[in-house]
């Protein structure tokens, strides 16, 4: 009876959410074998959201990113960034996946895994577990509004200054504005990730026909660097981060 209580970790409730361990990383505890998640996508879905997730209208923003940048700066600020991003989702994938063993969970999401490290870190900042939760939902609520804002107003201009040329309309920005909202707000109402695939996948179909059309353009004449700068000027920095991170 002591031996089988000596395999059952001990938990302890930290900031009233997360268990806190104290016992190490248990290398047996599968996360991915306990996980129960209904209505879950498949392989293929995975992927599509994958990729749109990852690629998307920033694309279309690079050329401006090389403007600011240079041509020589901006391709090694690029990989640089992309370095950056890469190795920081490995950190965070990587961590949930220690928390998730240590803590016996088959899940944890951004805020649960922060919370997780801190209520298992060192006893100075445990205390702090619930505010690092709170902290990263409140970040990712204010990155995804104005992220929002930012993509209602590109699909809004865009809307416009096609159909106002098309059909001789003389509607405002705003006007362009409402309508998109009105749409995104019904595609939302959709909160399984199995049922937006579809929508993903028309999003990617679309990326890559815009993506083709645009490189048509773009060879259509001869390339020439003649009048392009190779590298930035100080006050073009921001600008060019903002691009690439966008």
């Amino acid at each position: 009876m002591n031996s089988e209580q000596e395999k059952v970790p001990s938990f302890h409730m930290v900031a009233g959410r997360v268990p806190y361990s104290d016992q190490s990383e248990d290398e047996d505890y599968a996360p991915f074998e306990h996980r129960k998640v209904s209505k879950a996508t498949s392989s293929l879905g995975t992927l599509i959201h994958l990729v749109k997730g990852s690629l998307g209208t920033g694309i279309l923003a690079m050329p401006l990113a090389f403007k600011n940048g240079g041509l020589v700066f901006g391709l090694l600020g690029m990989v640089l960034v992309a370095t950056i991003y890469a190795h920081c989702v490995h950190m965070l994938v990587g961590t949930a996946q220690k928390a998730c063993k240590r803590s016996r969970i088959p899940v944890l999401g951004f805020a649960e895994t922060a919370e997780n490290v801190f209520a298992n870190g060192p006893p100075g900042v445990r205390r702090f577990s619930g505010f690092a939760a709170a902290y990263i939902d409140y970040i990712l609520l204010i990155v995804s509004f104005f992220s929002i804002c930012v993509y209602l107003v590109f699909i809004s201009t865009t809307l416009r200054d096609v159909l106002n040329y098309e059909f001789k309309l003389d509607w405002s920005i705003r006007i362009y504005i409402l309508l998109t909202s009105a749409a995104i707000a019904i595609i939302t109402q959709v909160r399984e990730l199995k049922y937006l695939v579809p929508f993903s996948l028309i999003a990617n179909t679309s990326i890559i026909v815009v993506f083709g059309i645009t490189m048509v353009y773009v060879f259509k004449e001869p390339i020439t660097f003649d009048d392009r700068r190779l590298w930035p000027e100080a006050t073009n920095l921001p600008a060019f981060f903002g691009s690439l991170r966008h």
